[in-house]
């Protein structure tokens, strides 16, 4: 039995906060080693997140090295997230990445999408008829555990008064690249115009006619948390991928950015959708 997902999550992003605060700090792994009377091996295991950390350490590494006020609180939750099971636990056999557990601790989402409509908005007939062409090998049972999973994560758009933020940018032909039936099609597409209208919620489309593109293929999500710096995330329909590389995720951040400006307002947003809603047949 592989060790929780919860464990693996919890202790990179701590990993990483740490290691951010120390390079911000011009402290050496040597020097903060030795000031924590640690190997250099045990911190850059933590640094890396492949090893635990108590929540005292937390706070004595934040006040060494001068981490933001809040930093450590918000840290030392996450060390206590640790040792709680996550919603997603029971849906392990179909979770294929970490991707999820970072987005069930995410404040705000920002996601671009060039073909479909984004998870966090989508139906469950919409997200069924899509894994039934992603994830063939599935049994039945796993196809309804894929659709489950993805609508549990939408819980977190309703949650107590702290919904998870979501904005999102949409190509055009996301609108147009019917999913299934029409039926299932319209309903999908008239449901993201009542979620588009909650206050948690932006949803742009891109315009074919926009200046402003990404690479083609290109499907990118920006993870943002309380403390620390966003993770971002690439992919597909079966896969996503950790973006590692710094530049890669500045130039993330900066598309991101000049895709929201290309894109049509929310209101327009609406709109456009509607028409296209009314159009299917």
């Amino acid at each position: 039995m592989p060790p929780p997902l919860k464990n693996s999550v919890a202790q990179r992003r701590v990993g990483l906060e740490l290691r951010r605060l120390r390079s911000e700090a011009g402290r050496t792994l040597s020097d903060v080693a030795t000031a924590m009377e640690w190997s250099i091996a045990k911190l850059s295991r933590v640094e890396n997140g492949e090893g635990p950390i108590l929540g005292r350490d937390v706070r004595f590494l934040c006040d060494m090295l001068d981490a933001e006020p809040g930093v450590a609180d918000a840290l030392v939750e996450l060390v206590r997230q640790a040792r709680t099971p996550g919603w997603w636990e029971p849906y392990r056999n179909v979770l294929g990445n970490n991707y999820i557990p970072f987005e069930a601790s995410a404040t705000e989402v920002h996601e671009f999408q060039l073909e479909l409509i984004c998870g966090l908005l989508q139906t469950p007939p919409y997200t069924r008829a899509i894994m039934r062409q992603s994830a063939r090998e599935d049994t039945e049972d796993q196809l309804e555990q894929r659709v489950e999973l993805r609508q549990q994560r939408q819980a977190a758009l309703r949650r107590g008064d702290k919904p998870l933020r979501l904005w999102t940018v949409l190509s055009e032909g996301a609108l147009l690249r019917q999913v299934g039936s029409p039926d299932i099609m319209q309903a999908q597409l008239l449901h993201l115009v009542d979620q588009s209208e909650r206050p948690n919620i932006d949803v742009q489309i891109l315009p074919f006619t926009a200046t402003e593109r990404p690479p083609m293929g290109t499907t990118f999500m920006i993870l943002h948390f309380e403390a620390g710096d966003p993770l971002v995330f690439s992919g597909g329909i079966s896969s996503v991928h950790e973006v590692e590389e710094p530049r890669d995720q500045r130039r993330a951040l900066v598309a991101f950015d000049r895709l929201r400006a290309a894109a049509a307002s929310p209101e327009d947003s609406r709109r456009i959708i509607m028409e296209a809603a009314k159009a299917v047949s």
